[in-house]
C-alpha cells in the first residue's frame, strides 16, 4: 500500500511543479539542520501522506502552545462567565468577562487550574496596583475555584464603613445621586425589579450606577462597621449593593494575592449559558445572545445598563 501511494505521490508533484512553477515554496528546516523546498501543494500532500512528518509538526505547535502561547494568553488576559447578579447593573448574568492580568504586572496567581500557588509576585513590579473603583476577578479564599467579579471600593490605607446604605471612606461620605426608584432588569428573558437607581462616585472621580432592590438603608448589610484596610488587602463590593456578598459580608477584606486581574470588556453575552441549549435547541440558543453587550467597555465611567427600562 505504502509503495502504491508512493508511486502514485511522485508523479503528481512532478507534474504540479511543471504546472505550476512551485508557487509559493517555503522553505522548512528540521532539527538534523537538513533544509528542504516545498510548494504550497506539495506541503499539503506530504502532511497527509507521511505521518511521520505530521506528528513532528504536531509536536512542535504543542510545544510551542505549552511553552510561549499559553504563558503568555495568561498574563495578558484571564477570562470568566458571569454567574451571579451581585454587578447589576454594570456587569450582567451571562456575561464573558475578559480581564487583564498584565495590567496588575502579570501575576502567577492568574494561572488556568492553579489552586495552591498564590502570591503577589509578578513579572512587572512598575505596573500599577488596583485602585478604587476598577471591576477585578478574584478568587474565593474559601473555595479556590471560585472567581467572582466584583468592583474595589477601598484600598490599603483607607477607613471604610456604610452607613444607610451610602459609602464613606476616610470618614467622608462618598458622592451619591439619585436616578430613578423603579429600574428594572432583565434576566434569563424575565424583568426583575423595581429597583432604586443611583449614581455613585468614588474620591478619585470614578463614576458608576449602582442598584437598590429595598428601599436605600433598609437592608441588613446596607450599614457595616468601621474597616481599616491594611496593607496588601482591599474592600471589594458588588454594584447591585442589597444582593451581593462581599467584603461586608462572606468575604471580608480581599487579600491582592487573590485578586486575578483587571476587568476590562464584556466579550460576549448569552442569557442561557454558552453551550447550555446549543445541541437541545439551536433556535433559542441563538435568541440568547444579547449583541448589545458585545465588546462592551467596562472601564468608562458612562457605562450604562442596556436592560433597563420603565414598565
Amino acid at each position: 500500500m505504502l509503495l502504491l501511494l508512493n508511486n502514485m505521490y511522485k508523479p503528481l508533484v512532478e507534474y504540479l511543479k511543471e504546472m505550476m512553477g512551485n508557487p509559493l515554496a517555503v522553505t522548512i528546516t528540521r532539527q538534523e539542520k537538513e533544509q528542504k523546498e516545498y510548494g504550497t501543494l506539495e506541503s499539503i500532500f506530504r502532511s497527509i501522506l507521511l505521518p511521520i512528518e505530521s506528528q513532528k509538526a504536531l509536536k512542535e505547535l504543542l510545544r510551542d502552545l505549552l511553552l510561549i502561547f499559553l504563558p503568555l494568553l495568561t498574563f495578558l488576559v484571564v477570562g470568566t462567565v458571569v454567574v451571579s447578579g451581585s454587578m447589576y447593573p454594570t456587569v450582567h448574568t451571562g456575561d464573558m468577562l475578559i480581564a487583564s492580568n498584565i495590567y496588575y504586572g502579570g501575576k502567577f496567581t492568574a494561572f488556568p487550574g492553579n489552586q495552591y500557588f498564590h502570591s503577589n509576585s509578578r513579572l512587572l513590579p512598575f505596573a500599577p496596583k488596583p485602585d478604587r473603583g476598577h471591576i477585578v476577578i478574584l478568587k474565593d479564599p474559601v473555595d479556590i475555584k471560585k472567581s467572582f467579579a466584583k468592583r474595589i471600593i477601598a484600598i490599603p490605607g483607607d477607613t471604610i464603613q456604610v452607613l444607610r446604605g451610602v459609602v464613606h471612606i476616610n470618614n467622608q461620605p462618598v458622592k451619591l445621586r439619585f436616578i430613578r426608584s423603579d429600574y428594572y432588569l432583565k434576566e434569563k428573558g424575565k424583568y426583575k425589579g423595581p429597583y432604586e437607581q443611583f449614581r455613585e462616585t468614588l474620591p478619585n472621580g470614578v463614576s458608576y450606577n449602582i442598584i437598590f432592590k429595598h428601599r436605600i438603608g433598609n437592608s441588613s448589610n446596607d450599614t457595616t462597621e468601621k474597616f481599616v484596610i491594611p496593607k496588601g488587602y482591599y474592600f471589594v463590593m458588588g454594584d447591585n449593593r442589597q444582593e451581593s456578598a462581599d467584603s461586608r459580608s462572606l468575604f471580608g477584606i480581599i487579600e491582592e494575592k487573590y485578586i486575578n486581574g483587571r476587568a476590562i470588556m464584556v466579550l460576549a453575552h448569552h442569557q442561557h449559558g454558552f453551550f447550555t441549549s446549543l445541541f437541545g435547541d439551536p433556535i433559542s440558543w441563538l435568541k440568547g445572545f444579547n449583541f448589545n453587550r458585545i465588546f462592551l467597555d467596562l472601564n468608562k465611567s458612562e457605562v450604562q445598563s442596556d436592560s433597563n427600562s420603565n414598565l
